[in-house]
C-alpha cells in the first residue's frame, strides 16, 4: 500500500481498520517463591496464579555509580510519600541495608550466622554464600578452623560499593541504591573500594550537618513502615569498608589471604579479575605439585549467594580438579538421573558453536556439566539457562514485569546464563592449555588472540538446534515496513526507482537502500544498457535481519514492544537467517486473518493487513530475477558496529574470481544494500573500492603531499589521527601509506552521500565529541557508539594491510588467519581491547570497555538502547 494512501485511510478512518496494541498489564512483584514454578500477585486488588513463566526480580543489577564532582550542596529527597526527606549520596543515593526478606533460601543463618552458605562436596573444599555481616564472617572462620581447614582463600565477588555500620553488635553491610530503582544495586567498573571511600566521607560530610551527627539508613525498603532510620555518624572510624572488615577478622589467621574479584551482576568475571584470581593462586605453596595432595579451601561470596557466586565456585572446583588430575574421574551419579538435563546446554546452538572451535570442546563441556551439577544445590547454570528458554518459548502473550516486557526478560535471563555457561567451558579450555605450565600465559592474553571466542561470549544467541519458531504468533513481533516518508534522502528513486543509489566514481561501486523488486527491475536496466554498459550486476545483501516482501513491499519483523529496533541475528550464518526467513514468510501465507503492520516505524498506529503474497529476498531474486543479477545474501554484524573478520572475507571471497571486474572497465557492477543503504552500505562500498583499487592501481590523492590540506579546529581527529590509531599505524608494514588509501576511499563514499551528511571516519570524533556534553543517562551508550566507529576506522586499516601483503598469493589467505597470524604480531587485538579516547580534551579520563563489554549485543541495537533487566 502506498504510504500516502494509506496515512489517508487512517486519518479518514475509512478502508481497513486500524488499531493500536492495547498497553500489557504491568505486574509488581511482592514476593517469589524460586523453587516453585507457580507463583501468586497481587495486581490491581486481584490475585493473579501464574503457572507459565513464574519470575524472580533481581535486586543486583549493572547501572554503574555516578561521581558527581561538580555537586555544590546537598540534594534532598524521599524515598516515597509520606516519607522524609532527607541529603542523598551523590544527590541521587540512598544507603540501603544489604539482607532482605526471603533472601536466605536454604535456611542457613540461624546455624551458621550467614545467608545460602553451602559447600560443593565431592571432596571439593568449596563454599559458597551471600554478604556476611561482621558476625558473620567470625562464624565462618569459626566454622572453617572446626572443619581443620588451613589454607583458606577468600573471594568477594562484590562490584558493588559496600559499607559495614556498627549496630546491636553486629556490622551491618548497607549499599548505595538509586532513588529511582531502590531494589536494584550499582555496579563500580571494578572500583568498589575507591568509591566506598567516597560515600564514606561524604556520608561523614552530610552528618556533620546535622545537630545529632546522624544520617539515614533504609533496612526494608519493601516495607518502609519503620525507615528511614536514623544512626548516628560522625567520624569515618563509624563506618569500615569492605577490605577492612575482612582484614578485621581474616588477617589474624595464618595461610588465609582475600581478594576482591569484582564482577558485576549478571555478568561474568572480567579477564584481568579471572587473572587476578589465578595470580594469588599461584602465591599458594606446592598448589602445581600434584604429589602435594592437600587441597587449599575457597570460600565465595556475592549479595545473595547464588548466580555469581555459584560461577565462581564452579571455577574452584575446574581448578581444584586439574589440581587432582580428576577432571575426567569424577563420577557422574553426582548429577541428575534425567539424561535430558545433562544435554540441554548442548542443544543451544552457541554452546554448539563453542564446541567445534574448542579443542577437544565436548569433554571441555562434559567437566563443566558434572561440576555446575555439583555445585548447584541453590542454582543450576544450565537448568537456569534451559529454564528460562522455555519459559519465554511459552508465553502465549506478551506482559509488562515491572516495566519490562516478560519476553524481553526471560531472553536475557537465558542470554545471561548462557553467557556463564559458555564462559565456564571456556576457562575449563584455559585450564587444559595452562595449567601444567603454571599459567605461562594470563588468561587475557590467551582469550585475546582467540576472537571467535570472545566474540560468541559477547554476542550469545539463545536460538536452539531444530528449534521451532512461531514468530509472530508467539514471539512477540510485528512487520514493520521498510517504507519511510523521509528515506530517500539522495532523492533518487524517480530516477531509478530505489532509495539513496550512489556510485564511486571510477569504479564499478555502487550503493543503495533496501529496495523492492519492482525498483530492482528498473535499477538493473539501468546499470546494464548503453550508458553504463556493465555485462551483469551482483547485489550484496549485507542485512541481518528478518526481511520479506509482501504484496511489492519489503518488511522487517521487529519487537511488538520496541517496534523501532531491529532485531539483528548476529551469529547466525546465512543459511540459518534465510530459514528463518522463510518460515517467517510461510507464517504470514498461513495466518487466519489480517496481521497488524507498523508503517515507518512507530509514527502511527499499527494497521490489520491481509497479504496475498509473500516472498524471501532469496526467492524473489533467482526464481523471477533477470539473468543479469547475481544475488548474493552476506548479513553484517548489527546496526553501527565493526565488521567481524568473517565479514571481509566474505566479500573478497566472491570479489576475487572476478578478474573482469579488475580489469574491463564495463565489467560486473557491485551494489550493496542494507536497510538505509548509509551504514553498512558504506563499509561494502570501501571494502569492494579497496580491492578494486589493490587490482587497477590507486588514484591521485594516496601519495604523500597529495591529501587537501584541513584548517579546522581539531583536524587531527577529523583525519582519523587518534592515538589508538597512530599507534597501530606505526606497527604496519608502511601503515601511514596503508592509512591514507582507506582515508581517500572513505573521502571518495562521502561524496557520493553528501545529503546524508555521513563520513565514516569523521562520525568518530563527531560522537565522542557529544559525550562530553550530553547527560549522565547517554554519556556510556554515547561513548560506547563512539568506539564502535573508531574500531570499524581500525579494522578497516588493518584489512587494507592484509590486501597489501596477501595480494601476491592473491589473497587465498583469509583475513581471520591474517588478524590471528600476523595482526596479533603487530598487537591488534591488544589495541582493539583497550580503545579509548585518552587523548582529546575532556575525555581524558573516560572508561576504557575492553573487547567483550563492547561487543555485548544489548549495547549494539540502538543509539540508546533500553537497559535489559538484570539478573544475579
Amino acid at each position: 500500500m502506498p504510504i500516502l494512501a494509506w496515512v489517508l485511510r487512517c486519518i479518514m478512518g475509512s478502508g481497513s481498520s486500524v488499531s493500536s496494541h492495547p498497553s500489557s498489564p504491568e505486574l509488581k512483584v511482592t514476593e517469589v517463591n524460586r523453587r516453585n514454578s507457580v507463583y501468586t500477585e497481587k495486581w490491581n486488588g486481584h490475585v493473579i496464579t501464574n503457572d507459565v513463566a513464574p519470575v524472580l526480580i533481581s535486586r543486583d543489577c549493572c547501572e554503574e555509580f555516578q561521581i558527581n564532582i561538580d555537586k555544590q550542596k546537598p540534594v534532598l529527597g524521599a524515598i516515597s510519600e509520606g516519607n522524609s526527606e532527607h541529603a542523598l549520596i551523590q544527590g541521587m543515593y540512598f544507603l540501603v541495608l544489604d539482607h532482605f526478606k526471603g533472601i536466605d533460601e536454604i535456611n542457613t543463618l540461624p546455624k551458621y550466622g550467614v545467608v545460602n552458605f553451602r559447600t560443593a562436596g565431592h571432596g571439593f573444599p568449596v563454599y559458597g554464600m551471600g554478604q556476611p555481616s561482621g558476625n558473620g564472617l567470625h562464624n565462618v572462620m569459626n566454622f572453617l578452623q572446626r572443619e581443620n581447614i588451613e589454607d583458606v582463600i577468600f573471594l568477594n565477588l562484590r562490584d558493588e560499593p559496600v559499607l559495614f555500620l556498627s549496630h546491636k553488635g553486629d556490622l551491618k553491610p548497607y549499599t548505595p541504591r538509586n532513588k529511582d530503582s531502590v531494589l536494584q544495586n550499582i555496579s563500580s567498573r571494578g572500583r568498589p573500594t575507591e568509591i566506598e571511600a567516597i560515600i564514606a566521607k561524604e556520608v561523614v560530610e552530610i552528618a556533620t550537618t546535622d545537630e545529632d551527627n546522624q544520617f539515614y539508613f533504609y533496612d526494608d525498603v519493601m516495607n518502609l513502615m519503620e525507615d528511614p532510620h536514623k544512626y548516628h555518624v560522625q567520624f569515618l572510624d563509624d563506618f569500615q569498608t569492605t577490605e577492612q572488615v575482612f582484614a578485621q577478622y581474616i588477617l589474624p589467621r595464618p595461610n588465609t589471604k582475600y581478594l576482591r574479584f569484582p564482577c558485576s551482576s549478571g555478568n561474568t568475571p572480567s579477564d584481568v579479575a579471572v587473572d587476578s584470581f589465578l595470580n594469588l593462586v599461584k602465591e599458594i605453596p606446592d598448589f602445581f605439585d600434584k604429589a602435594n595432595s592437600k587441597l587449599p579451601a575457597f570460600v565465595v561470596n556475592c549479595h545473595t549467594g547464588q548466580g555469581r557466586t555459584t560461577v565462581a565456585m564452579v571455577m574452584c572446583c575446574l581448578l581444584l580438579s586439574h589440581k587432582k588430575g580428576c577432571q575426567q574421574q569424577i563420577k557422574c551419579d553426582s548429577m541428575v538421573s534425567d539424561d535430558h538435563l545433562k544435554g540441554e546446554g548442548g542443544t543451544f546452538l552457541t554452546v554448539l558453536r563453542l564446541i567445534e572451535l574448542l579443542p577437544k570442546g565436548l569433554q571441555m563441556k562434559n567437566e563443566v556439566d558434572i561440576l555446575i551439577d555439583i555445585c548447584g544445590e541453590l542454582i543450576n547454570i544450565r537448568e537456569e539457562m534451559y529454564d528460562s528458554k522455555v519459559k519465554m518459548a511459552s508465553l502465549q502473550q506478551d506482559y509488562n514485569i515491572n516495566g519490562v516486557s516478560a519476553r524481553l526478560y526471560f531472553k536475557s535471563r537465558t542470554l545471561k546464563y548462557l553467557e556463564r555457561y559458555c564462559f565456564l567451558i571456556i576457562f575449563n579450555s584455559y585450564l587444559h592449555d595452562q595449567f601444567s605450565h603454571m599459567f605461562l600465559y594470563s588468561f587475557q592474553s590467551w582469550i585475546r588472540q582467540q576472537p571467535d571466542l570472545v566474540r560468541l561470549l559477547s554476542q550469545r544467541d539463545c536460538c536452539q538446534e531444530n528449534e521451532s519458531l512461531t514468530i509472530l504468533t508467539k514471539g512477540g513481533c510485528v512487520l514493520v515496513s521498510d517504507e519511510s516518508l523521509d528515506n530517500d534522502v539522495m532523492g533518487s528513486t524517480p530516477d531509478v526507482g530505489v532509495s539513496n543509489f550512489r556510485c564511486i566514481s571510477g569504479i564499478p561501486v555502487y550503493g543503495v537502500a533496501q529496495p523492492t523488486f519492482q525498483g530492482l527491475e528498473k535499477l538493473v536496466p539501468y546499470l546494464t544498457d548503453n550508458k553504463a554498459s556493465h555485462p551483469v550486476v551482483h547485489f550484496f545483501n549485507l542485512r541481518s535481519d528478518l526481511v520479506v516482501e509482501c504484496d511489492g513491499q519489503t518488511y522487517t519483523l521487529k519487537y511488538h514492544s520496541d517496534p523501532s529496533a531491529n532485531i539483528f541475528y548476529k551469529n547466525n550464518d546465512v543459511e540459518d537467517l534465510e530459514q528463518k526467513e522463510a518460515k517467517l514468510k510461510n507464517e504470514i501465507l498461513q495466518e487466519k486473518g489480517p496481521l497488524q503492520v507498523h508503517y515507518t516505524d512507530t509514527k502511527w498506529p499499527a494497521v490489520a493487513m491481509e497479504f496475498k503474497s509473500a516472498f524471501t529476498l532469496r526467492e524473489l531474486y533467482k526464481s523471477r530475477g533477470s539473468d543479469k543479477l547475481i544475488y548474493h545474501h552476506l548479513p553484517m554484524s548489527c546496526h553501527e558496529t565493526a565488521p567481524k573478520e568473517q565479514n571481509f572475507d566474505s566479500i573478497v571471497n566472491v570479489l576475487r574470481d572476478l578478474e573482469e571486474f579488475y580489469t574491463d572497465e564495463d565489467g560486473p557492477a557491485l551494489l550493496f544494500s542494507c536497510h538505509s543503504g548509509k551504514t553498512w552500505t558504506t563499509v561494502g562500498m570501501v571494502i569492494a573500492g579497496l580491492v578494486c583499487w589493490h587490482k587497477r592501481g590507486f588514484p591521485i590523492g594516496t601519495k604523500v603531499g597529495q591529501q587537501e590540506r584541513t584548517c579546522v579546529q581539531n583536524a587531527e581527529y577529523t583525519k582519523g589521527e587518534f592515538a589508538v590509531v597512530m599507534q597501530l599505524v606505526r606497527r604496519l608494514p608502511k601503515g601511514l601509506q596503508v592509512k591514507r588509501e582507506v582515508d581517500l576511499m572513505l573521502d571518495k563514499c562521502s561524496e557520493t552521500m553528501t545529503p546524508m551528511h555521513y563520513h565514516l571516519r569523521e562520525v568518530i570524533f563527531a560522537t565522542c565529541n557529544k559525550v562530553k556534553s550530553c547527560s549522565s543517562e547517554h554519556k556510556k551508550d554515547l561513548l560506547m557508539l563512539s568506539l564502535a566507529y573508531l574500531e570499524r576506522y581500525i579494522y578497516l586499516i588493518l584489512f587494507n594491510c592484509y590486501l597489501h601483503m596477501e595480494r601476491a598469493a592473491g589473497w587465498r589467505k583469509t583475513f581471520t588467519t591474517w588478524m590471528k597470524e600476523t595482526g596479533s604480531k603487530v598487537g591488534a587485538y591488544t589495541i582493539l581491547d583497550n580503545l579509548n579516547f585518552h587523548d582529546v580534551d575532556g575525555l581524558e579520563d573516560t572508561d576504557v570497555y575492553c573487547c567483550r563489554e563492547r561487543w555485548k549485543e544489548e549495547c549494539r541495537i540502538k543509539e540508546f538502547p533500553k537497559k535489559p533487566p538484570c539478573i544475579s
